[in-house]
């Protein structure tokens, strides 16, 4: 009778062990002090400034960037250039 109990307590702490082992969680990053730490911000966008009333060969009326003359679109934006 005793066999039996040596069995079943060895049982009883493997099933514990595997219980524990299961409720682990993976590696945790370390905590930082005064909470969770915010998400990154954003990346930047690029703004636009307002159109551009000179009519220089090649300067966007959407972004004002500065094209070759003879280009048909922006490289910046592209936007189609007024001839």
């Amino acid at each position: 009778m005793t066999l039996f109990w040596v069995i079943v307590v060895i049982v009883v702490i493997g099933l514990v062990v595997w219980y524990v082992a299961g409720k682990k969680k993976g590696p945790t990053l370390p905590r930082t002090p005064g909470g969770p730490t915010p998400p990154p911000p954003p990346p930047e966008t690029p703004t636009m400034t307002p159109p551009q009333t000179s009519t220089k060969p090649g300067l966007c009326q959407l972004c004002g960037f500065q094209n070759d003359p003879g280009s048909k679109f922006c490289i910046k934006c592209g936007q189609k250039l007024s001839q």
